[in-house]
């Protein structure tokens, strides 16, 4: 039986639940309306104050992006997510042509991860606070007064893209590391950066240059602002 955590306010109607793939979507992106359309929600949403919140940022919503990459005529997906601490966070039921055909296995799992820049939450906390905020590499907070001062870095065209690429690359050391069931993929959420479809294009030969010999099934990698993919 699968582990779970009381208080989930909400997430109880994923939590070790096997749903559709489709349905698993609408019932994450509905949470987040939710959240989004309530009094405090933008604000629990930036600084992930709640379980429900760190939860639905950080596994629910990249697992439903991946479910909609995937999902098509030949694939079709189940998703049980679970909120325990077993070595991955949700586990798929495949079904379809590609499935029957050998070229999909019928049991997956799936772990979520987020490469972001170690200040982000700073950046996050200063926006749900002041309504504004630079990028995190000028932020720091006074160890006097306690408030989060941010600054302006400039940077040129491309440094900003491969220090993304760097994150992410640790981000798939550090997963790659530790040990997982086989046909596990690693999903990498990519915060905080719009990017062009060519600089999207160069932060992923960057990282797929730097990453081999990985455990996974599959690295999927997503950028939300962007709604950039990429599968390596």
């Amino acid at each position: 039986m699968p582990q779970t955590t009381p208080a989930l306010n909400g997430l109880e109607q994923f939590d070790g639940q096997l749903l559709d793939g489709l349905d698993f979507c609408i019932r994450a992106y509905a949470m987040l309306d939710e959240l989004a359309g309530s009094s405090e929600g933008i604000e629990e949403l930036r600084l992930l104050t709640t379980l429900r919140s760190k939860r639905l940022i950080e596994e629910l919503l990249p697992i439903a992006v991946y479910v909609q990459f995937h999902h098509n005529l030949g694939l079709r997906l189940r998703v049980r997510w679970l909120s325990g601490n077993q070595p991955y966070d949700a586990c798929l039921l495949c079904s379809g042509g590609f499935v029957e055909h050998g070229s999909v296995p019928r049991e997956q799992f799936l772990e979520v991860t987020t490469a972001v820049h170690p200040k982000h939450y700073l950046v996050r906390e200063k926006v749900a606070k002041d309504g504004f905020a630079f990028g995190p590499d000028g932020i720091h907070r006074d160890r006097k007064t306690g408030q989060i001062i941010s600054n302006a870095v400039v940077k040129d065209g491309t440094e900003a893209h491969f220090e993304l690429a760097e994150i992410i690359v640790a981000r798939i050391l550090e997963k790659k590391s530790k040990h997982y069931p086989l046909e596990t993929s690693l999903i990498v959420q990519c915060e905080a950066m719009l990017a062009l479809p060519h600089e999207w294009a160069d932060i992923v030969d960057s990282v797929r240059s730097r990453i081999s010999g990985h455990p996974f099934r599959e690295i999927f990698l997503y950028n939300g602002l962007s709604a950039r993919t990429a599968v390596l």
